[in-house]
């Protein structure tokens, strides 16, 4: 069995994730029984859920699927050039591929510009 809880002895606490806690509630699991016989031998102990690191300044591309990533290649000015390779990228791998692919062509761009300028084209398309 994996190491499922830790024990810090300064602070007095049995330290597992939110998903481990969770299935220690159920009576009878592999973790209820593994918490339980932590805390006979520490019964003075509390029971605290690990903290998660969050990264900071992490960019992240929530929301980036193959609609917008077509959108946003038809507006260039050279969409034409552009469709070709993301259609070879596409025919080659799945979308994990095709998104690599075009953060490399468009290196350092952020979701938000990418909604910006998807936004911009579709305002100038109708006032056209």
């Amino acid at each position: 069995m994996k190491n499922l809880f830790t024990v810090d002895f300064a602070n007095n606490t049995i330290t597992a994730s939110k998903t481990t806690l969770k299935k220690a509630g159920v009576p009878n699991s592999a973790e209820y029984k593994a918490l339980m016989k932590l805390m006979k031998q520490n019964p003075t102990f509390q029971i605290a859920e690990k903290e998660i690191k969050v990264a900071v300044g992490k960019e992240t591309y929530k929301g980036l699927n193959k609609a917008i990533i077509e959108k946003f290649i038809s507006i260039q000015p050279n969409a034409t050039d552009l469709q070709k390779q993301y259609l070879k990228a596409a025919e080659m791998g799945k979308f994990p591929l095709v998104r690599k692919w075009f953060l490399n062509v468009f290196e350092g761009i952020k979701m938000e510009a990418i909604n910006d300028a998807i936004e911009e084209a579709v305002l100038a398309e109708i006032t056209a």
